[in-house]
């Protein structure tokens, strides 16, 4: 597989405008568009993006012991409102989840362009 410059992925997994990623990666309009259809580039961004993802979910799920403690906490504490109580429970899982789906998302879609990357050689 060929290398990429690191300026150039850092530059696609910052931003989503191409004028941004043109002054980052200090390249023009040519070598923008080469490389937004090149598919193997656009892989590395998108692994880098999901694996970006992916650590910040596992960072959040080695954090739940902690929270369900602090929670538990929070809920039996008789001067805590009830709606406080609510709202820290559904903040907390309403995060996980979105984390969890994006990472299996991607997941999903990676196998998806693989399998046609496979279907395209045959």
């Amino acid at each position: 597989m060929k290398e990429y410059p690191e300026e150039y992925i850092t530059a696609f997994m910052t931003s989503c405008k191409r004028a941004e990623i043109m002054k980052s990666a200090n390249i023009g309009k040519t070598k923008y568009y080469a490389l937004k259809s090149d598919t193997d580039f656009m892989r590395i961004v998108a692994d880098r993006r999901a694996e970006i993802v992916k650590e910040a979910v596992l960072k959040m799920e080695s954090y739940l012991d902690e929270n369900v403690e602090i929670l538990q906490k929070i809920i039996r504490n008789p001067e805590t409102k009830d709606q406080v109580k609510v709202n820290a429970l559904k903040l907390f899982s309403d995060q996980l989840g979105q984390w969890r789906s994006q990472t299996e998302f991607e997941e999903r879609l990676r196998a998806l362009e693989d399998a046609q990357r496979q279907n395209e050689d045959l």
